[in-house]
């Protein structure tokens, strides 16, 4: 439940802070002033992405936050989010949201304080508050929603065989991948052809760990064979030629008059030592680097081959996967005939169950779903539709011969909501029959029968009385009287009779003040929701009587509010 909507620099609302009561908050106001804006901020808090044309003309940012109260069934369900750890984000009885934004178009979301992200924010957040938009009956325009909706309902009754569902056809499309790379038998032989030409190919090469590096490197050396060669004869003369056996020499003689000159002559003794095994090493370097006309062409040949193969198969890691992995197919699949026989067989048992599990299934929802249309009417009479009718059509379940085609996850059924508004008149689909009255009603009674089931606490309705009026939007306005003593409701409107039921009252103005435009929210107090059920009613300044009357709908509203059961 919200408790409290703090904003700041949102659209054209400067600062507000909204306190909501747990039971029916309205929020009224002329056209334009910016009443569905608060739906917007709540939007966002629920994972809407941020469009910088959110951000007040002319602040560098603005931010929007909603505590929210966590009841034990609520709490329940955000225990079963997976990415959520609620002690870790200190979640106990309360729950602050809060969205900052900038005017670059950045955004950051937290809860409690902690940055998450907003995938994180829109998994959860459904779990606490259901919106519902003058427009949002277009989800239920799509029969795989429908679908959802009637499962929604089944529950529990449907969810272990759905599981068993989704299971059983994962094994299916396993085995259909597996019959596929066995092939049929015509086929499979050019396979068989195709992988032992890979494999040939693979093994005649015998490509080496870093092989064209290693080619590469010495290609190097063979186009540069001549100059080397040359310059290791050039070292090789020099340190034949070295002057350092006739210094040694002379040193040696210097040691008869000195002792000094010992260390210098151990020293050179050394060095000579060391020219000496230099030269020995390179003089075999002359022929390591020695090499034939036709060595270049050889290893030009070599490294073509060689990235040939990696181009085809990668490197050499790869190149031995591809040739394990190949192998391993082509071994099978000379011995495929057999195994294929025994895949079709596990894929007919298989399918067997699917058949089985989607016929429970089917039945479950077929139950479920009439339960759900009577629900639905009855709402709907209650709404001032006495002769609405409204059913859920399944189209023709398949036979066990033909149903391979119909296979899926989620059983066989395709449905189709048919409703009809008027006596005399046929069912026909949802989409083709409803106005857009017939429609906010419909989607009312939505959300009171699913409200019960889903157990959602908070309840948006933005403009819920598009297209109604008179009796029928005070059956409206007792209706969300009686989903706000169950569950939280906020409802934008522009009818007196919703408006007389507030138990909460807001009022929205916009205001030009020098050269600015600004929206302004004002909690009403008893002589304040007069002045506003009034205005609605359209009699201020025609009738003396609009004041009366509208303190005899909030006494009305009142009086009924008392009868509603818990």
């Amino acid at each position: 439940m919200i408790n409290r909507l703090i904003i700041k620099n949102f659209v054209l609302i400067e600062a507000a802070e909204l306190d909501f009561c747990g039971k029916l908050n309205v929020l009224s106001g002329e056209t334009g002033a910016g009443k569905s804006i608060l739906v917007d901020a709540v939007m966002l808090l629920l994972g809407a992405r941020y469009d910088k044309n959110f951000l007040r003309y002319g602040a560098e940012n603005g931010f929007v936050e909603a505590f929210f109260s966590i009841n034990k069934h609520s709490r329940k369900k955000l225990e079963n989010a997976e990415f959520l750890d609620l002690d870790s984000y200190g979640i106990d009885q309360e729950i602050l949201i809060s969205r900052k934004f900038y005017n670059d178009g950045k955004n950051e979301i937290r809860i409690n304080g902690k940055q998450i992200t907003l995938n994180m924010l829109k998994q959860f957040t459904p779990m606490l508050i259901d919106i519902y938009g003058q427009h949002d009956y277009i989800e239920y325009l799509d029969p795989q929603a429908q679908l959802r909706l009637v499962d929604f309902f089944a529950g529990e009754k449907l969810n272990s065989f759905i599981k068993n569902c989704q299971n059983e056809y994962k094994k299916y499309t396993l085995i259909n991948k597996e019959l596929k790379e066995l092939g049929q038998e015509g086929e499979r032989e050019k396979i068989i052809d195709f992988l032992s030409y890979q494999i040939n190919e693979i093994e005649t090469v015998k490509l080496k760990e870093n092989e064209e590096e290693d080619l590469i490197a010495k290609r190097k050396i063979l186009l540069n064979s001549e100059k080397i060669s040359s310059l290791i004869n050039q070292s090789a003369d020099s340190l034949s030629n070295s002057e350092l056996n006739n210094a040694y020499s002379t040193l040696k003689k210097l040691q008869e008059y000195s002792p000094d000159f010992t260390d210098y002559s151990n020293r050179l003794k050394s060095l000579i030592i060391e020219a000496d095994d230099i030269l020995s090493s390179i003089s075999k370097l002359s022929d390591y680097f020695s090499f034939e006309k036709d060595d270049l062409d050889k290893l030009e040949d070599r490294l073509l081959l060689v990235r040939n193969i990696k181009k085809k198969y990668g490197d050499y890691t790869d190149c031995q996967k591809y040739l394990s992995d190949a192998t391993h197919k082509l071994n099978r699949l000379k011995n495929a005939s057999d195994e294929y026989d025994k895949l079709l067989k596990q894929k007919q048992t298989i399918i067997a169950n699917l058949y089985k599990i989607s016929s429970t299934i089917s039945g479950i929802r077929r139950n479920e779903a009439a339960i759900l249309s009577d629900k639905i009417v009855s709402e709907l009479k209650q709404l001032g539709m006495d002769k609405a009718r409204f059913i859920v059509s399944f189209k023709e379940f398949p036979n066990l011969e033909n149903c391979e085609k119909c296979l899926s996850n989620n059983g066989f059924d395709d449905i189709e909501f048919l409703f009809s508004a008027n006596l005399g008149q046929p069912l026909k689909p949802f989409s083709k029959v409803a106005s857009g009255g017939e429609m906010s009603r419909f989607m009312l009674a939505i959300k009171v029968v699913s409200g019960n089931f889903l157990g959602i606490d908070t309840l948006i309705f933005d403009e819920i009385d598009q297209g109604i009026s008179g009796k029928v939007g005070q059956e409206v306005a007792k209706k969300l009287a009686e989903i706000s003593h169950s569950s939280q409701v906020l409802c934008v409107t522009h009818l007196s009779q919703i408006a007389s039921m507030a138990d909460t009252h807001f009022f929205i103005d916009k205001i030009n003040n020098n050269d600015t435009t600004y929206t302004k929210i004002q909690l009403l107090d008893q002589n304040g929701q007069i002045n506003e059920i009034s205005r609605l009613l359209g009699s201020i300044g025609i009738s003396n009587t609009s004041c009366q009357t509208a303190i005899d709908m909030k006494e009305w509203s009142k009086k009924f509010k008392t009868t509603i059961k818990n």
